[in-house]
């Protein structure tokens, strides 16, 4: 008897939860398309790459908090690296192009070097999870901002995209 309230009470939670998380799910996009639709519509490049930045920085900061149970992440070059996504098109796409490699060996270097100045704290599968999160969520978000770039046919590409997403999003659930 007692195991079956147990279960009952557990189910009940479940879809509380699942309940709470399909009103947020609809009040963000209710609240969240406006707002893009006006960042598209009124805003140039620049004020799209802040917003994409906005977004990556929330993504990554989800992503560390997801990993967090398992791994100690090094949250601060994952936001600075998400921050960055801001001056995207303030330098030339052929020097982002030609120093990419660079830049991501340089976020390893600086990875491994917080290992040695935190007296190995931090272990290897930390910064593995960490630099997985860097060119996952933001390597990814990047490409909305290069995207809106193209001359001529990008602003259409954002807009199908935040279309998709959100439909599949909500529509998922």
């Amino acid at each position: 008897m007692i195991i079956q309230r147990e279960i009952e009470n557990l189910a009940e939670n479940k879809i509380k939860r699942e309940r709470i998380m399909g009103i947020k799910r609809i009040l963000s996009s209710i609240l969240g398309m406006p707002a893009v639709a006006l960042i598209l519509i009124l805003g140039n490049k620049y004020i799209l790459d802040v917003a994409i930045a906005i977004i990556a920085i929330i993504s990554i900061h989800e992503y560390m908090k997801c990993m967090e149970e398992k791994v100690t992440p090094v949250k601060w070059i994952g936001y600075i690296s998400a921050a960055c996504i801001a001056g995207i098109h303030l330098i030339p796409l052929s020097i982002l192009t030609k120093y990419l490699g660079l830049i991501i060996m340089s976020i390893m270097e600086v990875l491994f070097f917080v290992v040695i100045v935190k007296e190995m704290k931090i272990n290897i599968n930390d910064i593995a999870i960490t630099l997985f999160g860097i060119v996952y969520v933001v390597g990814f978000t990047v490409f909305l901002a290069l995207l809106y770039g193209i001359d001529g046919v990008g602003k259409y590409f954002i807009w199908y995209i935040f279309a998709a997403t959100w439909g599949c999003d909500i529509f998922a659930y």
